[in-house]
């Protein structure tokens, strides 16, 4: 409910004379408003007269200073929000005493000030502050005069109808306010209704005027007319902190639309009378008219997905003012969306630059530059770009590089991620860094929007969408490993100069390699070198320090086109560090995993996590099970075992029935011994791996699952 607009004005009059020469503060004149009279007033046109008598010091025999030319007072007339003059009130006028047409003003005498100005403002929150004062010593006499506060009322009323939103399956009510008033004693207003078509009127309700009742209103074709009378002989007051009645309508037509309904005195003229002490008196009156929308809502709702189809959760999708999030199924949807209004839908998402980042998307942005293995899709174009010049070139395989290392934390490219509209068409989609492709869906009609507003996201650098597409998902998990082993240069084990190699257990053909080392306190990376990895040099790693401690990160990347094969035994990497620290082989890294998956990729592009072993000084005594990895498995997996001596070593793989499925046996060596097991053929399910050596039996659980589980 809106409140009127203007309410009574109440006059504040504080009265502060001093004079310019160094009198005593009791020298202080003390001036009382005798009579205020309002001649005009009107939102932008206020006149009043002011009538004021100089009582002296407030002596019984009004014997007190004169006020006189000589005496520089000033007489000024504010509009204030309280009873404080300050610099947040509004001057009005301002006269000085002495000066016409105020002659000197002796105790007793009465002056008057008509006072005139168009200010405009909304004086429901102002009141009159009067201040008559030399501001030398304003403070001095306003403290030592007894303030007076004597309020007035002014003559005004203000009719007003809001404007509101009309639902064309309701009814629609509209209030009628009058701002407040005193002692009124009678009122008459017509209102124009709209047009019949749009809007039927229904009737007069919920009426609060005293006094008034549905014999006071009559309707003349497309008028509405009011005549109403006070049962007080003083006339009634008013608040103004409700309306006056409502109208009620019913939409005709569910159409978006506006229409106007305005007070007119086609069919009564609009008159105020209020009681005075010599008989009426006609009020001043201003006008607002109301205004009433009928709004046609639609629903508008779509799904935000990768170019693969699969959803993306947690981004947030903005249509015009209105916002919400995809859910984990990756729709979004928005309701009571008026039409007759054109909207704009965005999407967007933060997060880490460097999820879904790997060495496997340096490779394939490197593959497509050199034309080797071209992106089939534009996106792919886009997620690449993550210089942000429209252009793909050697700087975007340097800054994904350096982001993957550590180096750098952002990219120039703003966007961790872009959403483009899926309606879009791409008019080169080989070149689609050339075209203003579009990253907002422009809906101009909601009601045509049936089918969805979907989006298509692409995430900056991952072009082999392995990114994260809500918190809940596990990063993409490469289910088949290959295993290195790290140890000590035994020629560099006295001093805190040594070498760590880690070598290949198993041949390989590489095309690019990512490991993340976090590293324990007090071990100093001095280099990292490779005789096997062509071109490896001191761009190819970094040590990167954070809050948890040091992490040395390494990329390579294949730049020959030949393939690389890594041999089993080949020191892939040799770490050259400096400690002081007498460390065991197991001790060289924590157990912390790296900002990085440590992985591989092959000649083929098919990814293989790697596992870093370390060998031991000195073997261990006990028969242990290290691991069964891959874990869930497809077609094969092995079981790594500590064998403390040469001997013989059983397996037998059960079901989780208790049948019998698989078996193997044979002499191995002291060290960490791996057994393939092959799965291919086997039903999908669990199954329990039981080890025995000598007569110590060891028993773990694994599962097989089909390969559209793990694709």
């Amino acid at each position: 409910m809106k409140k009127n607009m203007y309410q009574l004005l109440w006059a504040i009059l504080l009265i502060s004379v001093k004079t310019i020469s160094a009198q005593s503060p009791d020298s202080c004149a003390d001036l009382a408003l005798i009579q205020l009279n309002v001649l005009e007033f009107t939102p932008t046109d206020q006149t009043i007269s002011f009538h004021l008598k100089n009582i002296g010091n407030q002596a019984t025999d009004l014997q007190g200073p004169s006020l006189n030319l000589e005496d520089n007072a000033t007489v000024s007339i504010y509009f204030s929000r309280d009873s404080i003059l300050d610099q947040s009130d509004i001057l009005h006028s301002k006269v000085t005493l002495g000066e016409f047409p105020l002659n000197p003003i002796a105790a007793g005498e009465t002056f008057t000030i008509i006072s005139s100005n168009p200010l405009t403002l909304n004086f429901n929150e102002y009141h009159f502050l009067i201040a008559v004062a030399n501001a030398d010593y304003l403070t001095e006499c306003s403290k030592l005069n007894n303030v007076k506060v004597t309020p007035f009322d002014i003559p005004y009323v203000r009719l007003s109808m809001p404007s509101i939103e009309a639902d064309p399956n309701g009814q629609v009510a509209l209030p009628v306010f009058a701002s407040g008033f005193t002692n009124m004693l009678g009122m008459q207003f017509s209102i124009q209704l709209p047009e019949s078509s749009l809007f039927h009127f229904d009737s007069v309700g919920s009426i609060h005027l005293p006094g008034l009742s549905g014999q006071d209103i009559a309707l003349r074709n497309d008028h509405l007319g009011m005549i109403w009378l006070s049962t007080e002989a003083n006339g009634t007051a008013w608040p103004g902190d409700q309306p006056l009645f409502y109208l009620f309508f019913t939409p005709v037509q569910a159409v978006d639309t506006c229409v106007s309904v305005h007070f007119d005195g086609e069919f009564l003229p609009i008159e105020f009378y209020r009681a005075q002490l010599n008989g009426l008196q006609a009020i001043p009156y201003g006008l607002e008219s109301g205004t009433m929308c009928l709004r046609v809502f639609n629903d508008c709702s779509g799904l935000v997905h990768i170019e693969n189809g699969k959803p993306i959760a947690n981004a947030l999708v903005q249509l015009n003012e209105f916002s919400t999030y995809t859910d984990a199924t990756g729709h979004y949807h928005f309701d009571q969306i008026p039409n007759g209004v054109d909207y704009a839908i965005h999407v967007s998402k933060g997060g880490d630059y460097l999820n879904g980042i790997s060495i496997a998307d340096i490779i394939a942005i490197k593959q497509h530059l050199l034309e080797i293995l071209p992106f089939d899709s534009p996106y792919k174009y886009i997620a690449a770009d993550v210089s942000d010049d429209r252009h793909l070139s050697v700087i975007d395989l340097v800054l994904i590089k350096r982001l993957m290392l550590g180096v750098i934390d952002t990219l120039p490219n703003p966007y961790v991620w872009k959403f483009i509209p899926e309606s879009y068409v791409f008019n080169h989609p080989e070149a689609p860094l050339t075209e203003e492709f579009p990253v907002v869906a422009e809906l101009t009609n909601p009601a045509k929007a049936e089918q969805g507003v979907n989006f298509i996201g692409v995430k900056i650098g991952d072009v082999t969408l392995d990114a994260r597409r809500n918190l809940q998902e596990q990063p993409v998990e490469i289910r088949e490993a290959i295993t290195w082993e790290a140890s000590w240069d035994a020629a560099t084990l006295n001093g805190p100069y040594k070498t760590i190699n880690i070598l290949a257990k198993n041949d390989q053909k590489l095309e690019g390699l990512q490991l993340s080392l976090p590293l324990l306190s007090g071990i100093e990376i001095l280099d990292v070198e490779s005789d096997v990895l062509n071109g490896f040099d001191d761009q190819d790693y970094y040590v990167r320090k954070s809050k948890s401690g040091e992490e040395l990160n390494i990329v390579w990347v294949n730049e020959s086109t030949a393939i690389r094969t890594i041999n089993a035994g080949d020191p892939v990497l040799r770490l050259r560090i400096r400690t002081d620290n007498n460390l065991s082989t197991p001790d060289l890294f924590t157990t912390t995993k790296g900002r990085m998956m440590n992985m591989v990729e092959d000649s083929n592009n098919d990814p293989y996590a790697i596992r870093i072993e370390t060998r031991a000084s000195a073997p261990k005594n006990n028969f242990e099970i290290n691991s069964i990895s891959p874990n869930p498995a497809n077609s094969f997996t092995d079981i790594a075992l500590t064998v403390p001596k040469p001997g013989e070593v059983e397996i037998k793989i059960y079901d989780m029935q208790g049948r019998f499925i698989w078996a193997y046996r044979q002499v191995e060596e002291a060290g960490v011994q791996r057994i393939r097991v092959p799965l291919a053929s086997w039903s999908a399910g669990g199954y329990i791996a039981q080890c025995r050596m000598g007569t110590t039996y060891l028993s773990e659980k694994f599962i097989k699952v089909s390969y559209q589980v793990l694709n």
